[in-house]
């Protein structure tokens, strides 16, 4: 008799107890899992599950999101973070539909010439909705990998990434390629974890490296990366007689591209020459309690300047510029960053009928 191999082990395992409620995984077509995927880089599952029926409901096609306005997008999107991911995607819905006459590809070259598109991503869209051959490695899969075959070299050590392809690829089976790469997927995600991995109810503990030479504490390894980069926002929340706040909206090349976004000043000097410019009177000016916000891989340290005034004419928008009253921030595309913001001026300034 045949002994099982890594892949039916993973397979076995999958059909028995892997994950089968994630709303992707119902109905799998070639957008569904697209749209899961992305939110799914660098974002954990339970993050996403909050995001992806809205998302979905909203946007139910490729054409539906190409149709749609950047701005409802990243609205849509607010709170998943990297919201370079859902500009990319928004770009390659345009292209499917302007190019390809509104077919998603179904190889995994094909889904690489869409922008945002890597090969991993390509190869879990192809095997999961389609149920053909193609490779993922995701963290997940690189964690099992790493441990399994007892691989000692650090994940962003030269050469590592390679080997890596090379053993997901010599690795595949002939069939079931959706149970298999959702097998991985699941097993990264729910048995072998970073720290206390349970290789007593793992389906390939028999013969993990890992775990025989007992160093699943150690690796996978990587090597020490740089800390998150200070940065320092300074930024101004200029409010006016009917709580309406200022903003602007954020450059591409900016860390919250695409979005709106508190103004930022260099100096009160800078602060109150604007303020000048926008108000006729000045009604408070008042700083708020700085913090530190990470994204990415910056450390912001914030500090925040309110200042409200009274207009002539009430603002409209114009230039990149619009006032949105605080109440409906939560309803326009914007960071996380700036709805605390936004709440944090409504408890301390409204509430006290200033």
């Amino acid at each position: 008799m045949k002994k099982p191999s890594f892949s039916d082990h993973v397979i076995q395992w999958q059909k028995l107890k892997g994950r089968k409620h994630l709303p992707w995984q119902q109905n799998p077509n070639k957008y569904r899992v697209w749209v899961s995927e992305i939110m799914l880089q660098q974002t954990q599952v339970a993050t996403v599950l909050k995001y992806y029926n809205r998302f979905i409901f909203s946007f139910p096609d490729v054409k539906t999101l190409a149709n749609e306005h950047i701005d409802e997008i990243l609205h849509k999107w607010s709170g998943l973070g990297y919201y370079r991911r859902a500009r990319l995607m928004h770009k390659a819905a345009q292209m499917i539909i302007n190019k390809l006459n509104g077919r998603i590809p179904s190889t995994v070259e094909g889904l690489m010439e869409l922008p945002g598109i890597g090969r991993s991503t390509a190869g879990a869209i192809v095997s999961l909705s389609l149920n053909k051959e193609a490779v993922i490695l995701d963290a997940n899969v690189k964690k099992i990998l790493i441990r399994f075959f007892g691989i000692k070299s650090a994940l962003n050590e030269k050469g590592t990434e390679k080997k890596l392809w090379e053993l997901a690829t010599a690795s595949l089976p002939n069939k079931e390629f959706r149970h298999y790469n959702q097998g991985l997927m699941d097993l990264g995600a729910t048995i072998c974890f970073k720290s206390n991995p349970k290789c007593e109810i793992c389906p390939l503990h028999s013969s993990c490296r890992a775990r025989i030479e007992d160093i699943t504490d150690i690796i996978p390894k990587k090597n020490k990366t740089k800390p998150p980069k200070k940065i320092i926002l300074r930024l101004t929340a200029f409010i006016n007689q009917k709580n309406q706040i200022l903003l602007e909206k954020q450059k591409e090349s900016q860390l919250w591209g695409g979005l709106w976004h508190l103004p930022e000043s260099k100096s009160r000097t800078q602060i109150l020459k604007r303020s000048k410019k926008l108000f006729l009177t000045l009604f408070v000016e008042k700083e708020l309690t700085s913090f530190i916000y990470r994204v990415s891989n910056k450390e912001c340290h914030v500090n925040i300047t309110i200042v409200k005034g009274q207009q002539d004419k009430l603002g409209s928008p114009k230039n990149g510029n619009m006032w949105c009253d605080l109440l409906e921030i939560k309803n326009i595309g914007t960071s996380s960053l700036v709805k605390r913001i936004a709440s944090k001026i409504t408890s301390e300034l409204l509430d006290q009928g200033e």
